[in-house]
């Protein structure tokens, strides 16, 4: 009959509409030719991506960047 807890955290439901979540994927190339970079498509698939933050290691270093609905292009040009 009295209150249960749970009354007491309805107004955890007010989020920022900007929520980010992190999701982590690997990819491996083996190529045959040198490849420089690429275009990510996934911008197209998932309407509410927005930004990647991109790493690669390759047998002439590393680096990162970050690839956006706008500039979907991951280089690694020297």
């Amino acid at each position: 009959m009295g209150h249960s807890e749970h009354d007491e955290h309805d107004e955890h439901d007010e989020h920022d509409e900007h929520d980010h979540h992190n999701v982590e994927a690997t990819y491996n190339f083996n190529c045959k030719t040198p490849v420089m970079g690429f275009s990510v498509t996934l911008f197209n698939l998932m309407p509410s991506l927005n930004a990647l933050n991109v790493q690669w290691i390759s047998n002439k270093g590393q680096g990162s960047t970050e690839v956006t609905r706008s500039n979907p292009v991951i280089s690694w040009q020297s």
